[in-house]
């Protein structure tokens, strides 16, 4: 849905794609830090790689952030539900088509600080406000050989703003089904510092699940209510963030509904040498949060419900890590080196309604690795790298009866990048990732409906290899003034021990799941992005992500005729999108967006298909005065209705929501 200009281009790392201005009159090179921690132009990567900046995520038709990340065909979250309207464990990160179950298999950072949840690894997307958003990174691909755990499939990265040209910013927008954001910012200097603070409400009654035909009395509107904020404050060298949040959600009945209440801390601090030739980074985070859900048996005719499991899940995280690094053949080439630790506590409070008992599974999970790498400039048009890391875990279980567990990984990663003439660039990598269990999935169980998901504390870690190759194009057409951009990236992974929620028995009114490790697993695809620039305000974008992603190897003791040769469940067969994009001087804006989703499974057995989907979405900006913009935006256009689960009945995604609002830039 963004704009091309972060999207078709640097999108996948075009390889001399670089964004315009509002009318297309000045191109700059796009800088990223998520791939390697160090500063480093899109062009230069050996991986795919894509940045949404904060004019395109501000003006995109999504009332949440994470649906705009899903203008990158290669960037999909689970159920094809956003955090408007999917429980906070389903709100994990899919690249690529490698994460079979709602746990994100990408780790996901504020300011370099991690962002996943510490017990079960899903992602609050509604923890950062979106005016405190300076810009979005997403690194695509095996990234543990610089970041070790979660970094399975990649990385995303918000980076946050530092200071504002202005004193004050609000936005308010509103619409159907009770829909509103109010957002507001804030900045200024003091001293020798900087200091910025955002804040943001979000609520929607929302729109009921259950198809029309399924649906009976105790069917409610899936509904979201939550606050958060954030507070930055630089000094020299010394970052401070504190931000909290607090989320109230209703899952579809009256007697299903989880809460969330977190609040956290971090501090960085940065030194660069005189000369510019060595830096450092260190880092420390604190963080505690509880997680509440209650869990209901829906009859039938779906005309009453009863309480079923009720919990209370409270945890801390602590950790503290640091890198630096430094030149050599004068600035032709970087050494980077560093490590990190981290400390999670969590158990799951278990009250069974039906017998009265109460459990409290849980434990410690200690974890932490340490890599090095080198990036060269082989010459003006060759740059190579090649990292590793190592790293090592400990669980701890709570349970007295269980057993305590300790792992270890190995992360390589190698790549080129090449720009063999003007315009256009050459890449190939080759890299080594692992995802260690978390303690959500060792220990607690949880149910959707009528589907029981049991925990399993015998789990080990996932393991990635794969590589990819790619290479873009960037130059005029002929005399004109319009600019084309084309990029395509194929990559191959194998994912060893995938942890996925395995099928143990169906019923017409009941099934029953139970995590376990895959045998092994193939994620392999194309990407394929285009985007053209004419008469200075319009631009084209297309893109389009061919996912290939099956079971090669059943669970260990189990039947292979059951699960060998199917679909990962919740990967589409394909996504593409394409959208068009004015934008005048005066700050005049609209877009048009049609994306489609392919076929895809929710279960491991494929036998719950869910059918392909088509979501068109507009947006326009009308400015009133200088220090105003109006908007209105339009998602879903066409109401299309988009099946998202049928376990045990059938449910569709978000109809159409329409909804307007200001934007207000307070001047100094």
């Amino acid at each position: 849905m963004l704009p091309a200009a972060t999207i078709a281009a640097p999108a996948q790392q075009s390889a001399t794609a670089t964004p315009q201005d509002a009318v297309g009159q000045r191109r700059v090179e796009v800088i990223t830090v998520s791939a390697t921690r160090l500063p480093v132009r899109l062009s230069d990567l050996p991986v795919a790689a894509t940045t949404w900046e904060a004019r395109d995520l501000a003006q995109a038709p999504a009332i949440v952030i994470d649906e705009a990340l899903r203008s990158s065909p290669a960037v999909s979250l689970f159920r094809r539900t956003s955090s408007r309207d999917s429980h906070p464990t389903a709100q994990g990160l899919n690249l690529r088509g490698i994460a079979p179950s709602g746990v994100s298999r990408a780790l996901v950072l504020v300011d370099g600080i991690p962002m996943n949840d510490p017990f079960g690894g899903w992602v609050y997307w509604d923890r950062v406000p979106l005016l405190a958003i300076e810009k979005i990174e997403v690194a695509l691909g095996g990234g543990s050989a610089p970041y070790g755990n979660q970094a399975l499939g990649g990385v995303l990265q918000f980076v946050t703003r530092k200071q504002m040209e202005t004193n004050l910013q609000m936005q308010v927008l509103a619409g159907n089904e009770s829909t509103v954001r109010f957002g507001v910012a804030a900045g200024g200097t003091f001293g020798g510092g900087s200091m910025f603070a955002s804040a943001q409400l979000f609520n929607t009654a929302g729109y009921i699940q259950t198809a029309p035909e399924e649906r009976g009395s105790v069917d409610e509107p899936i509904s979201s209510n939550n606050q958060a904020a954030r507070l930055r404050v630089d000094f020299g060298g010394l970052t401070i963030n504190v931000d909290g949040l607090r989320e109230i959600r209703g899952n579809g009945t009256a007697l299903q509904n989880n809460n969330t209440s977190y609040g956290g801390v971090s501090a960085t601090w940065n030194g660069v040498t005189v000369s510019g030739n060595r830096g450092w980074n260190v880092y420390g985070l604190a963080r505690s949060q509880v997680f509440e859900s209650d869990f209901s048996s829906v009859a039938t005719d779906r005309n009453s419900e009863r309480q079923v499991l009720l919990q209370r899940v409270p945890a801390t995280d602590f950790g503290a890590g640091g890198y630096g690094w430094s030149s050599f053949g004068g600035t032709s080439g970087k050494v980077s080196y560093g490590g990190d630790w981290r400390r999670v506590h969590g158990h799951s409070k278990e009250f069974v309604v039906f017998n009265s008992s109460t459990r409290t599974p849980g434990g410690i999970q200690n974890s932490g690795g340490g890599f090095g790498a080198i990036d060269w400039q082989a010459s003006p048009d060759v740059t190579v790298s090649a990292g590793l890391r190592v790293d090592a875990w400990h669980n701890e279980p709570q349970d007295a009866a269980g057993d305590p567990r300790s792992a270890s990984a190995v992360s390589p990663r190698a790549g080129v990048s090449w720009r063999p003439t003007s315009g256009v660039t050459l890449r190939g990598a080759g890299y080594g990732a692992f995802r260690a269990p978390t303690l959500n999935e060792l220990y607690r169980q949880f149910r959707v409906g009528n589907v029981a998901t049991s925990p399993n504390p015998d789990l080990i870690e996932e393991r990635l290899w794969g590589a990819e190759a790619g290479g873009g194009w960037s130059g005029p057409i002929g005399a004109s003034s319009a600019r084309l951009t084309v990029d395509g990236t194929f990559y191959w992974n194998n994912l060893d021990d995938a942890i996925i929620n395995a099928t143990v028995s169906v019923s017409p009114n009941f099934i029953r799941r139970r995590r376990e490790n895959l045998g092994a697993a193939t994620a392999r695809g194309v990407e394929i992005n285009g985007r053209l620039d004419f008469a200075e305000q319009w631009t084209i974008s297309a893109a389009y992500a061919r996912l290939d992603s099956f079971i090669r190897e059943a669970i260990p003791g189990t039947d292979p005729a059951t699960t060998v040769g199917n679909r990962l469940p919740q990967v589409p067969t394909y996504r593409t999108r394409a959208t068009l994009w004015y934008r005048s001087r005066p700050g005049w804006a609209g877009s048009l967006s049609v994306g489609v989703i392919g076929e895809q499974f929710e279960d491991d057995l494929n036998l719950l298909p869910l059918a392909a989907a088509v979501l068109v979405d507009a947006s326009i900006e009308i400015p009133i005065i200088d220090a105003a913009q109006f908007t209105i935006r339009v998602e879903n256009l066409f109401d299309e209705a988009i099946e998202i689960k049928r376990a045990p009945v059938l449910a569709y995604g978000a109809p159409r929501l329409v909804y307007a609002g200001f934007t207000l830039t307070f001047p100094d």
